[in-house]
Formats: structure tokens, C-alpha cells, sequence
């Protein structure tokens, strides 16, 4: 029998020495201190009494099972619907239509054929008409006697990050949310089980923002509803039923794992501030388009599959992939499948699913989930001490702070240091994409009356890929 009180105790000191030993190039060794996108600095190496020296998170378990929702484009309607006919029989859990407008009502009849609202819990994003959109659904709703149980699902208003992708809100802020609290108030009757407040934080991380601005970013947005709504009678626990928040999820592994974890132990914090307990706000995982590459796109999948790993093990209650050919073509019917599969192969055959925050106990994730924590109440803090989001949106403050990480990036994307394979690593010379762009236009119309600051959706490959298709096209007119 092994008794392990026979042996000595091995000190940091020691295991740093037997790091050392192990380390080919002497160079390497300042890698071993390294930092996170946004200042967190972090260690290579934890022991168990590090945890001594923090208070690690109490992050709120989530027990059930993310929803697969599968993004279904509406620009061809007749196609969409298909797909989203084949997405539900084959594991999709629902179904997030996406499009520019609301459809003509000969288009909406196209589009749900075969459909039935009170099957599933259907999702809407169609930017600018989703306020239309509400209404429209209403009316179906009443048209089809469906009961008042059953009006489940979601649609993505959110006049906050609209402003600041357009520069704008849609009407003027007021107005903006005085149609919200009217929607909010039929809904209370009639559409009780629709999230209808958004947060449509994953947009701030493809404009380049780092999880801990996210994080921060996301408090503030909810602050801006929560005390606005609050202050006009509504009680604070049956807004935060009302709320959706669609957080990005990245290409650093680690990273995403503790902002999803920390995340919900802040969205618990926050809860508590506004005296509302055991409050559970839906939070759906999308995969970031930041690192998305238009050459050799099949890397997008293996990006993709990490980044959904990283939401499912944090603690996501949805996961939506958006499809790895999306950079610069309508998806067909494999990439649809494949951006689907993915979170069904992590749950039922890597078994993702079944553990409660699996990552829970690990020195690095508990240290790094904590430093996150600290890092992004601290930039919440001064954000409202500032007057509050909309106001540090409105003076282009975090817009600014946003913008100097993404620039960062771009310049570690250039210098080679931040790897795309197959873009900036690895390129394959030979493959041609010109003739295969066939993407249609959002149809994101920036406001002429600005009165915030701008911030561009912008891929680190974006330039690139434009210029190696500029190339293709001066070649082939060569050769014409």
C-alpha cells in the first residue's frame, strides 16, 4: 500500500524548476506569465492553494439542456422554408429566422408552410422589422387559436445595439422606447412566454471587443432597460423574463469557457442588485464571425466546434452556429447541416451536456473566471459612473476602448502572430473564390442624423480575402 504522507511536497519553486528543465528554448520561459485579450494577466502554471488567494465564483448551475437553434436565412423564402422543415426533423430544437425585412404576407405563407408556431419556441431577428414583426405575430397567433401557453419564443428587439451599429435609433431614443414598453405590455396579456428585451452583445465582439468589454458591455445594456422599465412600474422579475442576451462565443478556448461561466455568476449579482432571486435569463451562445475566413472555409467549422465547446462547457441555455460558407454565400443544405451537427455531436456523443459546469474546481478556469469578473465589474462600474451605456455610446467613449483592442488584433493578424490557418498560415495559393461571392446585402442602412458613433462588423481576414479576389479578377481579365 502506497502512502503518499511518506513522500515530500513538492513547492512551486520545485515545479517551476521542473517546468524549466522541460522547456527546449530558455526564450520560451516568458510564456509562461502570459495576457488575455484585455489586460488579464495569468499564470502557466496553478496549484490548488491558488485558489487560496482568490474567492472563486459561485456561478448558478445550469441543468438543462442547450437548445440547438438553427440560423435559417429568409432572403429566398421557398428555400428557407424547406430548410427549416428539414432543420426540425433532423435535431434542430428551433429555428432563428434571419432576414433584412419582414416578409410580403404571401411570402410569410410561403415561408411557414408546413410550419406550426406552438411546435417549437421560433426566434426572429429581421433587424429593423422586428417591431412590425411582433404585431404580425400577434395577429397569427390570434388567426390560428393558439393558446396563450403555447406563444413561445423569441424575437431580437434591441433599439441599444441597433443605435450603435447605425448611429441611430430607429425613431429617437423616447420613442424607441415607448414602443417597446407598449410591446412589452400586450405581450404581458397575450405573448407571455416571448423574450422580447434583447442584448445583442455577440455583435460587440465581431466589431472586436474582448470578453471582459462584453461582459461589462452587457450589465450596462440590461441597466439601461431594467431602470428605465422600473422606473415606469414594471416589476424587475417579470423583466428579466422577458430578457434574451445573445453573447458571442470566440476563438480563445479558455477564455470563452470562464466568460460564459462568469457571465452567469454576474447576471446572478445583477439579479440580486434589482431584489430578484433564482432568476433565470435565457443566454444563447453565437458564434463569432470575427475570425471567419471566405479561403479555405472548412476551417470555419473546426473554429466553430471549439467555440460551441467552449458555450456548451460554460453554461450556455442555446447554441447557434452560424454556417461556415455564411462569409460570402446564402448556406446550402450541407452547411446548414454541419453548423446543426456540431452542437448535437458535442452533446450526444461527447456528452457535453450531462455534467453541471464541468470546468468547476479547475485552478486556471476558477482564477481566470475570477480575474474576469473583477476586470468587467470594474469597466461596468465606470460605465455608469459615466452616465450610464447609452451615454458613454452616445460620446463614443466605448466605442473608442472597443476599437483600440480590435486594432490590436488586426495588427497581430498582419504580423503573422494571430494565425488563420489556411489565410495567413498555410494559404493555399491555388484555390479561387471570385466567382463563387453570391452573398445578398442586409440591407444595414447607416442613419444620416448620427448622433453615435459608428462601430463596423469587421472580419480580421476581411481585407485580405478582398484583395486576393481583386487579384483573381485583374488575372482573369488578363486572360480574356
Amino acid at each position: 500500500m502506497i502512502r503518499f504522507d511518506e513522500f515530500d511536497t513538492p513547492t512551486d519553486d520545485t515545479w517551476w524548476e521542473v517546468v524549466k528543465k522541460s522547456v527546449k528554448n530558455p526564450d520560451d520561459l516568458h510564456r509562461m506569465i502570459h495576457e488575455k485579450a484585455g489586460g488579464l494577466k495569468l499564470n502557466s502554471l496553478y496549484r490548488k492553494h491558488s485558489l487560496n488567494a482568490i474567492q472563486p465564483l459561485q456561478v448558478p448551475v445550469v441543468f438543462d439542456k442547450p437548445k440547438v437553434i438553427q440560423p435559417i436565412y429568409i432572403h429566398k423564402v421557398v428555400a428557407a422554408n424547406q430548410a427549416a422543415l428539414h432543420a426540425l426533423e433532423n435535431g434542430a430544437d428551433t429555428i432563428l429566422f434571419t432576414g433584412p425585412d419582414l416578409p410580403t404576407p404571401n411570402e410569410w405563407v410561403a415561408l411557414m408552410k408546413g410550419i406550426h408556431l406552438d411546435w417549437f419556441e421560433p426566434e426572429f431577428d429581421l433587424g429593423e422589422s422586428n417591431t412590425a414583426l411582433f404585431f404580425h405575430l400577434l395577429n397569427e397567433y390570434q388567426q390560428l387559436d393558439i393558446s396563450f401557453s403555447n406563444r413561445r419564443g423569441a424575437i431580437a428587439i434591441d433599439p441599444i445595439t441597433h443605435a450603435w451599429l447605425t448611429g441611430n435609433f430607429e425613431y429617437s431614443r423616447d420613442e424607441n422606447f415607448k414602443v417597446l414598453a407598449t410591446i412589452l405590455d400586450v405581450a404581458r396579456e397575450q405573448m407571455p412566454g416571448y423574450r422580447l428585451l434583447h442584448v445583442n452583445s455577440y455583435l460587440l465582439r465581431d466589431a472586436g471587443a474582448t470578453a471582459v468589454q462584453e461582459l461589462a458591455c452587457t450589465l450596462s445594456h440590461l441597466a439601461e432597460y431594467l431602470d428605465y422599465f422600473t422606473n415606469r412600474g414594471w416589476n424587475a422579475h417579470d423583466l428579466f423574463a422577458k430578457m434574451q442576451i445573445n453573447a458571442g462565443t470566440g476563438e480563445d478556448y479558455f477564455t470563452e469557457i470562464a466568460k460564459f461561466r462568469t457571465l452567469r455568476f454576474l447576471l446572478a449579482k445583477f439579479a440580486e442588485a434589482y431584489q430578484v432571486n433564482n432568476i433565470k435569463i435565457h443566454v444563447t451562445a453565437i458564434t463569432t464571425r470575427r475570425n471567419k475566413t471566405v479561403y479555405d472555409i472548412h476551417n470555419n467549422v473546426l473554429r466553430a466546434s471549439s467555440e460551441a465547446m467552449a458555450a456548451i462547457i460554460g453554461g450556455c441555455n442555446g447554441i447557434c452556429i452560424w454556417p461556415y460558407n455564411e462569409t460570402y454565400q446564402l448556406p446550402d443544405e450541407q452547411a446548414y447541416r454541419l453548423s446543426r451537427n456540431i452542437p448535437l455531436i458535442l452533446m450526444h456523443e461527447a456528452y457535453l451536456d450531462v455534467v453541471a459546469d464541468p470546468s468547476a474546481g479547475s485552478y486556471y478556469l476558477e482564477v481566470l473566471s475570477r480575474k474576469m469578473a473583477d476586470a468587467a465589474w470594474s469597466l461596468f462600474l465606470e460605465i455608469e459612473g459615466k452616465g450610464g451605456y447609452i451615454k458613454v455610446l452616445e460620446e463614443g467613449w466605448i466605442q473608442e476602448k472597443i476599437q483600440k483592442e480590435a486594432a490590436k488584433a488586426e495588427d497581430a493578424f498582419r504580423q503573422g502572430t494571430q494565425v488563420l490557418v489556411g489565410t495567413n498560415k498555410y494559404v493555399n495559393k491555388q484555390e479561387v473564390k471570385m466567382n463563387d461571392v453570391a452573398r445578398p446585402s442586409d440591407n444595414l442602412f447607416l442613419k444620416e442624423n448620427r448622433i453615435i458613433p459608428v462601430m463596423k462588423l469587421k472580419r480580421l481576414s476581411e481585407k485580405l480575402d478582398e484583395e486576393r479576389m481583386r487579384l483573381e479578377r485583374q488575372k482573369e481579365e488578363k486572360l480574356n
